[in-house]
Formats: structure tokens, C-alpha cells, sequence
């Protein structure tokens, strides 16, 4: 007798052969999380320092105290307070690569910690974990977790705002005192003020917000009151900055036209929607409408209403700070960056947290499971290209070209000729002496015997063309008299070398932003000026690694141009 055919059998609805579970799932999300976080400590030295942070050390590297920190960045086109910090800092644990970048690594931890655990009610755990993954996934998070520039900080002010700003409005909401975060909200903001111009904007946006969005006289009072002194507190120290700045602030390297414009806010968005989160989005973008669709459909009710301020808040500063940027652009000064829009990168966060919730995959359900799944696959491939980057020097070669000319022997005590940056400051005594002494200098073993130079003095083009201003900074630089007697007959020397007379092969050392067009038009120049054949002029770049989707890329943007004898 045949058996019978087993009935039906089905799986319930929280077990799959084949669907990760959710705890699998969080705990996947949680690991790529705690593997940013942690790898944000690994390789702080691998990369060389790159202009700015150079910029950095030259505010800082004294025994002038914090008199001496402010008047230093008086002549720059920031608040000094990051720099203040890290003055403090650079007394007890040096002036290295990774002593340097290591309170930036704290700094941007902090901002994400601050983030999760500070809106601990206002969204879900998995909502929380979730746009905590995509922080430590975002382009820039990634290099500014180790960069020796104020930005992380920034970061962490910035997700300091807004969890301060959200317990704000659920404290009005559920009738609880919310003066203490007031309180907190004003101190922070001026404290955002005097470290970066764009976190007054974000302050006096969100100030803004809540006056439209909250109730009570006495409250929007107190918050109107906090707006009025972030802009005192800005307007002060710019009317000081621009009387005392050694930067032409009409003429660096921001642009207005809009072909810049474009490009920048490109940058920006790429700086946090990287192809993984892009694709995490979509996918929870398409799980929203169809819940959304599915709620209205059935007459149930959803999150929508309780998402919305948040959301608000995140759209008004995101949109706003641009809006406001490009206005300081075409009116005071040119501003508008990538890095500058993405100081307020936590205002993203929280847009992706809000997103999570109102999508609030079903994880009961096969497809919610496997949407999750594919969500928490594109984070950790991601993830797994930045644990790669951090072992990697992902910034100009300063550090690597410094050593190569240090280590040619027949050129101890000689000259070596530096080009001019052409796009850091304006070509000032000022800017030219800070350029060969702080930054080419800060590497090299003998800065001293370091000439700075245009493309110009070698025969070729000068990128553009600045007035020399008159500097303000005390101690004066040499004038541009004094350089010009300080530097041999670069004609001669370059001469000398190319025929064999000056055993020294080092023509020429550059850094920071030089095309290979600009390298190869000085080599053309140095061979015409000197007259030898191109072939006697060979170029030695010095590379370092740019994220290019799927992986890391060579590129170069330090170069030491050399003598082949005939």
C-alpha cells in the first residue's frame, strides 16, 4: 500500500531556508558600524599631511600661546576655535601625523555616538542603527575622521544641534521643561559659530525652524534671542577676520560661475550618497510609498505625522544652508564648497533615520528580510573598500617627495628650486615664504636651503595672476625684494645641472594641485630656458590613492622634476 502524500506544508511566517533572520541582519548592520567606528583609529599616519592640514600646523607650532593661535588665524578666512583645541592638544602629544588626527578620529566617533544614542526615542533602534551604518559608509566622514581640519568637529557639533533641537520639540510636546535644552542649544551654537562659518548657518537655520515650528511666546522669545547672538557672534569675528586676513577672499579658489557651482554641489551630494547608500535609500524609498499606499488604502494610520518634524528640519537645514551659501558667495565672499554644505552632514542622518522608520521594513515577511539583507550587503562591500583606504596614503606625497630629494646626496647643501602653489593664496611674500618654509619646509630636513618660485622664473606660465598685497602678519615675511636676492640665477643653476656642472639632479619640486599639464609645461620651459633637449628633463611623480568606484586608484599631485645627463 502506497503512503499518503504528505499535506501541505508551509513555513511560518518568520522562517525561511534561505532568508537571513533579523537578528542576522542587525547584527550584520551593527558589525559594519562598529568596524567604521573602530577603523577610524587605524592609519592615522599612512598618508602624508596635505596642504591644509600643513596650513594647520603653522597656527599651531609655536610657544605663543592662544594670543598667538587667534592672530595666526586672523590671517586665514576661519574662526579659530578647532585650532584653539588643538593647540592645547599638540603640547602634550606632539606635532606627528597621528597625534594630529587622532582627536579628528574622536571627533567624528563622538558625532556619531551622539547621534545614535541621543535620539534614543525619537526613532527606532534598527532606524538609529541604520543611518549610524550610512555615516560611517559616507565619503566624506571617511576622510575627515582623519584629517587635521576642524571639520569632524564640526560633525560633532552639528549632530550635538540636532538631537538637542529634537529633544527640544518632544519636551514641548510631552509638556517637560526644555529650558536646559535650550540652554544647551544656545552655548553649542555659539561654540559652532567660532568654528566655522557654515555652522552658523545650520544653527541660525534650525533656530529659524523651530521659532516657525513651536509654540510658546516665551520660548520662540528665548529661541530668537539665541539667533540674534549667533549672528553677532559671526558678524564679530568676520568684520575682524576680513581687516586682518592675509587671503585675497574675492580672488582663492572658490568660484562663482555656475559650471563650479554645479560641480561642488555634485561633490557634495557624492560626499554622502555613495553608490551603496544611494542604493539603500532606494530600496527603503520603494518600501515607504508602498507602505504609505498600502496605510492609505486600508484607512490605518501611520508614522508620517510623527516623522514629519524631524524630516522638516532636516529638508529645511539641507536645503537652506545651499540657499544661504550661494547668497554669501555673490555677496561677500565666495564660500560655496563640498566640505563647507557638509559640515551639516548629521542633518542627513537624520533624514536617513526618518526615511527607516517611515519604510519600517517588515522583517516578519520573506521580501523585508531580503530588502534589509541586500541593504546591509551594499553597506558592508562599501565598508570593506574604506577598511582597504585606510592602510593606503590617500593624500599628496608631501611627506614621500620630501624624502626622495633628501635622499639625493650630491644635493646636500645645494638649492632646491619649489614651485609656488597656484591655487592656495594669493603669490604674497606672505603666502610665498609661509609656502617654502611651512609646507614644502615642514618635510624637508634642510628648509633652508629651499627657493620658492613661479612657474614664471623658470620660463613658463603662471596659472593666473594676483597683486601683491602688503602684509599685516607680524612678524613681516621678507618682501618680495629680499626673496628675489635670497635666490640664485635660476637660469644657471638650472643649466648647471642639466650639463653636468651642478652634480645635484633636482630642477624643480611641486606639490598640491599640479595637473600633468602643469608638469609637463614647466619641463618644456626648464628645457627651452636652458637649453637642452626635452628628453634631458624627466619627471618623477609621487603618487598616492583616490577612491574611484569599485576600488582605489593611483593618481599624483607631487612630482620632482630631474637632470638626465647627456
Amino acid at each position: 500500500m502506497l503512503a499518503q502524500p504528505l499535506g501541505p506544508f508551509r513555513l511560518g511566517p518568520s522562517v525561511h531556508p534561505r532568508a537571513p533572520t533579523p537578528h542576522a541582519i542587525d547584527l550584520a548592520l551593527a558589525l559594519i558600524l562598529l568596524s567604521g567606528l573602530v577603523f577610524a583609529f587605524v592609519g592615522l599616519a599612512a598618508s602624508s599631511y596635505f596642504v591644509d592640514e600643513l596650513f594647520t600646523l603653522y597656527l599651531i607650532d609655536h610657544h605663543g600661546g592662544p594670543e598667538e593661535v587667534v592672530r595666526r588665524a586672523l590671517t586665514d578666512t576661519g574662526p579659530p576655535g578647532y585650532y584653539l583645541l588643538l593647540y592645547g592638544w599638540s603640547k602634550l602629544a606632539g606635532l606627528s601625523e597621528a597625534a594630529m588626527r587622532l582627536p579628528s578620529a574622536v571627533c567624528a566617533v563622538a558625532a556619531i555616538l551622539v547621534f545614535g544614542l541621543g535620539l534614543e526615542g525619537a526613532f527606532s533602534t534598527r532606524a538609529r542603527l541604520f543611518a549610524a551604518t550610512v555615516a560611517v559608509i559616507e565619503r566624506f566622514w571617511f576622510v575627515q575622521s582623519q584629517s587635521a581640519r576642524g571639520y569632524a568637529l564640526g560633525l560633532l557639533i552639528s549632530a550635538g544641534l540636532l538631537v538637542l533641537a529634537v529633544r527640544l520639540r518632544r519636551g514641548v510636546q510631552d509638556g517637560k521643561p526644555v529650558w536646559p535644552y535650550w540652554a544647551g542649544l544656545t552655548m553649542l551654537g555659539v561654540a559652532g559659530c567660532m568654528v566655522h562659518f557654515y555652522l552658523a548657518l545650520q544653527a541660525g537655520l534650525m533656530i529659524a525652524y523651530m521659532i516657525l515650528t513651536t509654540g510658546g511666546v516665551r520660548l520662540k522669545a528665548a529661541l530668537g534671542a539665541s539667533g540674534v547672538l549667533f549672528v553677532l557672534v559671526t558678524a564679530g569675528y568676520g568684520v575682524l577676520l576680513l581687516d586682518h586676513t592675509q587671503q585675497d577672499v574675492h580672488h582663492m579658489w572658490f568660484g562663482t560661475d555656475p559650471a563650479f557651482l554645479v560641480t561642488e554641489a555634485a561633490r557634495a551630494v557624492r560626499g554622502v550618497v555613495g553608490p551603496a547608500i544611494a542604493a539603500a535609500l532606494a530600496i527603503l524609498a520603494w518600501m515607504g510609498v508602498r507602505r504609505l499606499a498600502k496605510a492609505r488604502g486600508s484607512g490605518e494610520g501611520s508614522d508620517a505625522t510623527s516623522l514629519s518634524w524631524p524630516a522638516g528640519l532636516a529638508g529645511f537645514v539641507l536645503v537652506g544652508v545651499p540657499i544661504l551659501g550661494l547668497g554669501v558667495t555673490m555677496t561677500l565672499a565666495p564660500s560655496f564648497s563640498e566640505r563647507n554644505l557638509l559640515i551639516g552632514a548629521p542633518m542627513f542622518w537624520l533624514l536617513c533615520a526618518t526615511l527607516f522608520d517611515l519604510a519600517r521594513p517588515d522583517l516578519s515577511a520573506l521580501g523585508g528580510r531580503l530588502a534589509l539583507a541586500v541593504i546591509a550587503l551594499s553597506l558592508g562591500a562599501a565598508q570593506v573598500v574604506d577598511v582597504e583606504g585606510r592602510f593606503l596614503p590617500t593624500e599628496q606625497e608631501w611627506r614621500a617627495s620630501a624624502r626622495y630629494v633628501d635622499g639625493q646626496a650630491a644635493c646636500d647643501g645645494r638649492t632646491i628650486p619649489t614651485l609656488a602653489l597656484q591655487t592656495f593664496g594669493p603669490h604674497t611674500p606672505y603666502y610665498m615664504s609661509l609656502e617654502q618654509s611651512q609646507f614644502y619646509g615642514r618635510y624637508a630636513q634642510a628648509p633652508g636651503r629651499l627657493a620658492i618660485h613661479m612657474p614664471s622664473d623658470f620660463g613658463g606660465r603662471d596659472r593666473d595672476s594676483r597683486e601683491d598685497r602688503p602684509s599685516l602678519a607680524e612678524p613681516a615675511p621678507p618682501t618680495a625684494s629680499e626673496l628675489a636676492r635670497a635666490r640664485p640665477d635660476l637660469t644657471a643653476l638650472m643649466r648647471a645641472r642639466l650639463t653636468g656642472q651642478d652634480a645635484c639632479p633636482v630642477l624643480a619640486w611641486a606639490a598640491h594641485v599640479v595637473e600633468p599639464s602643469d608638469i609637463q609645461n614647466l619641463r618644456q620651459a626648464i628645457a627651452a630656458d636652458a637649453g637642452v633637449p626635452l628628453g634631458q628633463v624627466t619627471v618623477r611623480p609621487f603618487t598616492h590613492f583616490h577612491l574611484a568606484i569599485p576600488g582605489w586608484r593611483r593618481t599624483a599631485e607631487a612630482y620632482v622634476l630631474e637632470a638626465r645627463r647627456p
